[in-house]
Formats: structure tokens, C-alpha cells, sequence
């Protein structure tokens, strides 16, 4: 059958209901020095209520003016622990350009109307990222908006793509993807809200300066979910009673333990099934002789081999490690310090004995012009000291420059890029920052590598950060563009007491 797919942008204005949830608030956003932060990516939302509350579902679009018909960068909304503040954040890492308005929209909590979707990591790699939400299952006229969030207080982990919601009819249910190719990452995250399509209703708070004096939220008088029950349901919302399946009915026999339900011509109603109707199974495929990586015979086969090379039959000691030693796979003492590869938006906590987390990335940053710089969120750690610890730190990124001087034409200059890592204190709100100057001569591709950096920290939460500045050229009016790509970073934690 042929699938009819029902696109929605995340861009687009959609009028909303909200159905048993709180009225939402809506204010504007008026990007100006005071209010910039993240080193100029983001603008804080100063208002009282949206401070110290970092459960709260933001929905933001750039306003637009001077002829503008598209937002100038994807946004998202960014909880930003240190200040306890909401923001709104270029996803980018582009600045944030004074004077640049947003219509946002506020709600305190979720509700059946308005959630988080958080993406899960894919069994299979043809997986889709379902929203399985129960009102939004089966309901393929739903007016759907979704926003970029962080999955939790202070994570900048997002998508860098636009993204779209598709119907897919077979599965009955909404899928998010990304609109121009590729997978939606997991661990990411959207707020959702929707409707089922009904009138409008006008927000009294639209096109109001964002003061800061935000009220309590009011109870919505409408309410979807009040009133009798139909179809397969009997009683009256929000507590009705399943009294069919696909419009059969279902028997309100109380079935004793072991029962089915079973389908008697004119109701499903549980009943035994007859032990002549169970097949017991002697023995399971596959049987015979086993190959290639595997020997002995099934269905208890040893494994011999991996992807073709062999792997030795000496028993292993406890601790050590399977090691290639140019002819087998062999029991061999592990020689490096533990790891930890968990991903950047989960704080990894430092034990009491030397470890070593590693981070490997393949993010690659849109063009960094002259003096501006992109956080390569793949290497980020966040470390949990409970000691006073030395931090080893050690990263590396690729950087090129595209033969497309801003200034003098048909020319490839040669570029200069810094590569810097920023170690922050969220107590204290002080840095640590080190850094290295890294040439890229004409088109070519240069390796900046931080070897070795070591700080002392007390014990805390600490955020350790990778960043690439295009630094300006030394030779009269010549410009031009650097990209960087994410390769590795590592922190040592060496406790000191």
C-alpha cells in the first residue's frame, strides 16, 4: 500500500489547543549585550519564572523582519545550570546577532499535550524514531510542533538538522527525521506539543515584552478528556472500561491463571487451551557439523575464531584482556588504565584509583569566519571529582580552509586556527583555559593535537570543553573560512589524596 506521508516543518506556526494542561505563557525575546552569554551563541531569558526551573517546555521561533523569509540559525532552548536560566541557544555556534526577536512560548511542565521526547539509541540501523505518544498513535490529522531541547539540565547535546514529523500509516504513528538526509542522533531531544486539529484559541499574552513578571499559570477550561466513552470503551472519561477489540466484543468473564483469550464466533473470552493444541519442540534448529569461526556441532557449537582470525584456547586470568599477537587472539595482561566511553550528556564520576575517559567524534563544524568559534560537543566531558584530582587532558581535531577568500579573489590563503580546551568551575563560575595555535597552509588539512594539558581540581562537577577560533589573518584585508572536524579526547583523572 501505498504510504501517504504528512510532512510538518518545525518552522511552521501552528495554532494549538491545549487539551487538560496548563495555559501556556508567550513573550518576546529581545537579544541584547546584557542578556548574551555562551560566549555570545546564546540569549538568557531574565524573566522570574523561567529562573531555577529547568523542567519547564520552551517553544521559540526567530521573528522575522527586514525582508527575512527563513530563520538565520537553528535555535534550540538550553537550561544553562550555572546562572539557573533558560536560553535560547544557535545551534550552530553562530553569535547571537543584537536586536534579533523571538516569539517564545512557556509551559511548566508536561502534560497530555505537551512532552519531551528524549531520541533512544537504534537497535537496527534502518530503526525510525517513532513518537509513540498515546494521543498522537493513530491520529494521523494531529497538528504536531517540536523544538530542540537539552535532554537534561545543562547537556548542549543537539541536532544540528532540521527535522520534520512524518506519518507513517502502516505503523500508525508520528516519526521525527531529519529533513535534508541522515539520522536524528540518540540521546537528543525535542519538546512536543500537539492538537487534534480543532479551532484556534488567542493567547491574551501574545506580542509582550518579556518583563519578567510572569503570573502563576491558570487552568485550561477545556478539557477533551470529560464525557461518555465509545467504541471499544464503555463508562464515562477519564476512567472508561475496554469493552471491545477492532469493534469484537470482549466478554467480562473473569479468566483464571493460564487462560487466552479466544475468539468463540461471537466475543473474545478467556478460555483453556487444550494441551493437545501445544506442541512441545525436542530440539531446535540449526543441527549438524558448525564452520568457519565456529567447530563442534550445533545446537553447542565453541567459537574459534573471530571475522576469520583465530582465537587461542588458553584459559584467560581475571583481568586480563583479549589481545591480538599478530597470528591468534590470546589471553594478554591489560597495560592501559581503565575507560569510560559513556556518552557527553551523562556525568562520569572519577574513582579513587588513576582512570582515563576517552571520547571519539566525527562531528564536523559548519564555517567558522574570522574571529568566532564552534564548541566541538562530541569531546566534551563532564567529570565528577570526590577528591582533589590532577586532570591529564588531551585532544585532537582536524582543521581545513576552503579556497574561497572572502576578499581577494582566486587567492588560497593561509589560515591560523586556535585550538583550545576550557576546563569550567560551576561553584565558582571561574576557567581554566589552555590553548594551541595550529597553520593551515592553502586547502590543506591540519592535525591540532592538545598533548598532556594538567590541571589540579578540588573535588566537584567539572565541564571540560573543546573549541575551534578562526584567528585573523596578519596580512593586510585577506579573509577567509576554517571547518574543523572531531577526532579524540581523553582525560587522565590522577587522584592526589
Amino acid at each position: 500500500m501505498k504510504h501517504f506521508l504528512k510532512n510538518m516543518l518545525i518552522i511552521s506556526t501552528i495554532a494549538m489547543i491545549s487539551v487538560t494542561a496548563f495555559a501556556q505563557q508567550q513573550f518576546t525575546q529581545t537579544v541584547t549585550t546584557q542578556n548574551t552569554g555562551c560566549n555570545t551563541h546564546c540569549t538568557y531569558i531574565n524573566a522570574a519564572g523561567f529562573t531555577n526551573d529547568p523542567n519547564a517546555l520552551i517553544f521559540a521561533k526567530q521573528d522575522m523582519g527586514n525582508g527575512a523569509t527563513s530563520p538565520s540559525n537553528l535555535i534550540g532552548a538550553l537550561y544553562r545550570t550555572y546562572e539557573r536560566k533558560w536560553s535560547i541557544y544557535n545551534l550552530n555556534g553562530a553569535p547571537m546577532a543584537g536586536g534579533t526577536t523571538f516569539t517564545l512560548e512557556y509551559y511548566p511542565k508536561e502534560d497530555a499535550n505537551h512532552f519531551v521526547l528524549i531520541v533512544p539509541q537504534k537497535l537496527h540501523s534502518y530503526d525510525e524514531v517513532y513518537i509513540d505518544h498515546a494521543g498522537l498513535n493513530n491520529n494521523p490529522d494531529a497538528q504536531i510542533r517540536i523544538f530542540p531541547t537539552n535532554p537534561s539540565a545543562g547537556n548542549a547535546l543537539f541536532n544540528y538538522n532540521e527535522v520534520q514529523t512524518i506519518y507513517v500509516p502502516s505503523a500508525s504513528k508520528w516519526i521525527i527525521s531529519n529533513k535534508f538526509g541522515g539520522d536524528v542522533p540518540a540521546g537528543v531531544a525535542y519538546n512536543i506539543m500537539f492538537s487534534n486539529g480543532g479551532p484556534s484559541t488567542t493567547n491574551i499574552n501574545s506580542n509582550k515584552d518579556l518583563n519578567g513578571n510572569i503570573q502563576t499559570p491558570i487552568k485550561n477550561d477545556i478539557n477533551a478528556t470529560n464525557g461518555k466513552a465509545g467504541g471499544d470503551l464503555s463508562g464515562t472519561y477519564p476512567d472508561p472500561t475496554v469493552i471491545g477489540l477492532q469493534g469484537k466484543p470482549l466478554s467480562n468473564v473473569a479468566p483464571t491463571v493460564g487462560q487466552v483469550l479466544k475468539w468463540n464466533g461471537s466475543e473474545w473470552k478467556p478460555m483453556t487451551e487444550p494441551v493437545s493444541n501445544v506442541q512441545t519442540l525436542t530440539s531446535l534448529p540449526p543441527n549438524g557439523p558448525a564452520s568457519n569461526d565456529l567447530s563442534g556441532t550445533y545446537p553447542g557449537p565453541t567459537v574459534i575464531g573471530l571475522q576469520g582470525k583465530p582465537v587461542s584456547n588458553v584459559a584467560p586470568a581475571i583481568g586480563q584482556v583479549m589481545k591480538w599477537n599478530g597470528s591468534e587472539w590470546k589471553p594478554a595482561a591489560d597495560e592501559i588504565a581503565p575507560t569510560n566511553t559513556t556518552p557527553s550528556n551523562t556525568p562520569t564520576t572519577a574513582a579513587a584509583v588513576t582512570q582515563t575517559f576517552f571520547k571519539n567524534g566525527t562531528q564536523l563544524t559548519p564555517y567558522i569566519t574570522d574571529m568566532n568559534s564552534f564548541t566541538l560537543i562530541e569531546l566534551t566531558h563532564i567529570i565528577v571529582l570526590t577528591k582533589k584530582s590532577r586532570l591529564v587532558i588531551s585532544a585532537t581535531a582536524d582543521i581545513s580552509s576552503p579556497c574561497d577568500n572572502l576578499v581577494v579573489a582566486n587567492t588560497c590563503p593561509d589560515r591560523e586556527a586556535e585550538f583550545s580546551v576550557t576546563t569550567f568551575e560551576p561553584i565558582s563560575n571561574g576557567t581554566h583555559q589552555f590553548s594551541i595555535t595550529t597553520p593551515v597552509v592553502g586547502t590543506s588539512t591540519s592535525t591540532a593535537v592538545i598533548n598532556n594539558f594538567m590541571i589540579d581540581l578540588i573535588p566537584g562537577t567539572y565541564t571540560v570543553e573543546f573549541k575551534i577560533t578562526n584567528k585573523p589573518h596578519s596580512i593586510g584585508p585577506i579573509k577567509s573560512k576554517v571547518r574543523a572536524k572531531a577526532r579524540q579526547s581523553s582525560i587522565m583523572v590522577i587522584p592526589l589524596e
